[in-house]
């Protein structure tokens, strides 16, 4: 599922899009779809909770200029859906350190695609999160276009091994 520019597509419809598609459904992204907040993200958290729908397995996620809040990606992270995913990409206003430290440790370990490009928010303590929830060395490919609270130190840490803690 993915849908791109929807502007006026209200949150109440996009939760009912959710419930009416998400069995077998594998991959979703929004794009541009500013009226999206809490239905969707209850919806979200309802349709793909594995241990209660087994058939939902979301592999793919990709959240982009969207209107959540922390709490919309607290309701996400918690939901028991992220599990199993592959690949994610989030570009946020809202998003944070301690939002991704939530997200990633929900993920499992599992990821093999990062996309965190444009969140401004963000600093160094995302690139020790990403090694830490990394645990299975399963990631492949991460993409931090745009982040300019990245310092030099930090990005020499993050790719420097054999660091005790990291």
């Amino acid at each position: 599922l993915s849908i791109f520019g929807a502007y006026v597509l209200k949150d109440e419809d996009a939760a009912r899009l959710l419930q009416t598609a998400k069995n077998g459904l594998s991959s979703i992204e929004f794009k541009a779809c500013h009226l999206l907040g809490d239905h969707f993200c209850k919806q979200f958290a309802k349709s793909f909770v594995t241990s209660l729908n087994p058939r939902n397995v979301l592999l793919e996620l990709s959240l982009q200029d969207l209107n959540l809040n922390k709490e919309h990606l607290k309701i996400i992270a918690e939901s028991g859906a992220l599990g199993n995913l592959k690949s994610l990409s989030l570009s946020l206003g809202s998003l944070d350190d301690d939002s991704i430290a939530n997200i990633l440790e929900a993920t499992n370990g599992n990821l093999e695609n990062l996309n965190l490009n444009n969140n401004v928010n963000l600093t160094d303590e995302t690139l020790s999160l990403i090694r830490q929830y990394n645990v299975k060395g399963k990631l492949k490919s991460l993409r931090l276009n745009g982040i300019k609270n990245f310092t030099s130190a930090g990005l020499e840490t993050f790719f420097t091994f054999n660091i005790k803690g990291l």
